[in-house]
């Protein structure tokens, strides 16, 4: 923490601007999204594991929604699709590791890499994508402003923080982990 103090004052005198409101929210807001992600492999590592599948996971269901919604599906349709992707990934890869006893090293390696495969092959056919208007309520996560002109990824990652914390130190599952 010492160190993170010391880095911004730096920053803060050396490097224009760094100091400004805009600039701590623009950084708060990109990092909020990889801030989820490494609550979730917080939880992977607590319980002794490993998810190497992770960024696969974050990109490819995505990209899956946007390809889905150019291609003229429907916003529900197409995050349908992405969210069942998602869980069909996690789920296999839960059963592989705890009824398969296989390594979650090499489980999550080998369906990380299936998973971008499948994402190549088969659900990256567009070089662009062209943002239309039936993907706008997707604007609200990513760049809506919800209290004070406060990004809402950084509210979404706060509240993520808490139900984490809370999975850890409040439920007996949580404890388990720890344990």
């Amino acid at each position: 923490m010492l160190i993170l103090i010391l880095l911004l004052g730096s920053l803060s005198l050396w490097v224009p601007g760094f100091a400004a409101t805009e600039n701590l929210l623009s950084l708060l807001q990109t990092v909020s999204i990889l801030g989820i992600l490494g609550l979730g492999m917080a939880v992977v590592i607590i319980g002794r594991g490993i998810d190497l599948s992770m960024i696969a996971t974050l990109v490819v269901p995505p990209a899956l929604l946007l390809e889905l919604v150019q291609n003229g599906h429907s916003l529900s349709a197409a995050f349908l699709a992405a969210l069942c992707l998602t869980l069909v990934f996690g789920v296999v890869n839960g059963w592989l590791i705890a009824y398969a006893e296989i390594s979650p090293l090499f489980v999550t390696l080998a369906t990380g890499l299936l998973l971008a495969g499948i994402g190549q092959m088969s659900f990256f056919t567009l070089e662009v994508i062209q943002w239309s208007p039936s993907m706008n309520p997707l604007l609200w996560l990513g760049q809506g402003r919800a209290i004070l002109g406060v990004p809402n990824s950084i509210f979404i990652f706060v509240f993520v923080t808490f139900i984490v914390g809370y999975f850890i130190r409040g439920l007996r599952l949580g404890r388990f982990f720890l344990a």
